[in-house]
């Protein structure tokens, strides 16, 4: 299946990190011969920048992404390194994507760098008439998001029913170059409207929604041990997001609920999330949910893709229902 593709290495942990050792040992090589931006020269600075992220080492993976950039403009620039090496492009959309949504700046490259015919977004999506005749059950519509954000959120919707379709063999199964170019066009539209680093919306829905997709968007982008990098800032801007958003006149008890449970998924567990749980269960009671399955029912109007983040909340929420039958029983 694609997303097993994206989301876990299928190469043993071992083995990967010693063909990232032996990059370390060609890049000198490649780098002082007459093959400075040749393909394998690319290729090996962009593994040892995932390397240095994978072991959290940004500062030194961020100078290698910058190398990269250098010889990407060497090699006449993106454009034209997608007509000669699309896989290779794509892969370093990836890695700038990855720093930007740790380190909370802009991208390196643009929205229109990444070719949209080749996603899961139609062109039907950039009209809101179109999503609001379609049948997509999202209790976001009609409250006061940006236009770019809506269409945003919608298309991830979108995108997330044919995935959870494609898992359960309702839908055929999506290839995996276009659900990685899919992936690839929301993160970079996400962060184009506003890097977590800059100045946040003042609207306390916009800002929660734009964050949830972050953290949506980060669950994807996984270590070889399967799991989701650590991310101080996003998880900092979360914990301010729900706390605003729970206060908000004009906020959605839904929305939170998604947000926090989006939190438990991309949060890592060397992190704080201990106010997870308190936060999301008194938000279910506020919704009147009693458990696992009736979170999922809500959730059916949120990007969620149940084969992935289903686990990762799974326990609290079991935990969660056992408290509230203890209660009750009390």
């Amino acid at each position: 299946m694609a997303l097993n593709n994206l989301v876990l290495n299928q190469e043993d942990p071992k083995i990967a990190m010693h063909h990232l050792s032996l990059a370390f040992r060609l890049v000198n090589e490649k780098l002082s011969g007459n093959e400075a931006v040749s393909d394998t020269t690319i290729a090996v600075v962009l593994t040892m920048s995932h390397y240095y992220r994978l072991q959290a080492q940004f500062s030194q993976g961020l100078v290698h992404l910058q190398g990269l950039e250098r010889m990407v403009k060497m090699r006449g620039g993106i454009s034209n390194l997608k007509r000669e090496q699309y896989t290779l492009a794509q892969k370093i959309f990836r890695a700038d994507l990855e720093y930007s949504l740790h380190s909370g700046t802009c991208t390196r490259y643009t929205v229109q760098d990444i070719e949209s015919n080749d996603t899961f977004c139609t062109s039907e999506s950039r009209n809101l008439d179109f999503y609001k005749n379609k049948a997509i059950s999202c209790t976001l519509v009609s409250l006061p998001l940006s236009t770019d954000l809506l269409i945003l959120l919608v298309d991830t919707i979108s995108f997330t029913l044919l995935l959870n379709d494609a898992v359960v063999g309702i839908a055929p199964p999506l290839g995996g170059h276009k659900l990685h170019n899919t992936l690839l066009f929301l993160g970079y539209r996400l962060l184009s409207m506003y890097p977590l680093g800059d100045c946040r919306p003042k609207n306390s829905l916009e800002n929660a929604i734009h964050l949830g997709l972050a953290s949506f968007i980060s669950t994807f982008m996984r270590g070889l041990d399967g799991k989701v990098p650590v991310n101080p800032l996003l998880a900092s801007l979360l914990r301010s997001s729900t706390r605003e958003l729970s206060k908000s006149k004009c906020g959605s008890p839904e929305a939170l609920l998604w947000l926090l449970l989006m939190g438990k998924a991309s949060i890592s567990e060397s992190l704080d999330d201990t106010w997870l749980a308190s936060d999301i269960s008194q938000t279910m009671q506020v919704l009147n949910l009693q458990g696992l399955t009736d979170v999922q029912q809500k959730l059916e109007s949120f990007p969620w893709v149940y084969a992935l983040h289903d686990k990762e909340v799974r326990p609290l929420l079991q935990s969660i229902e056992g408290s509230h039958s203890d209660a009750l029983t009390a």
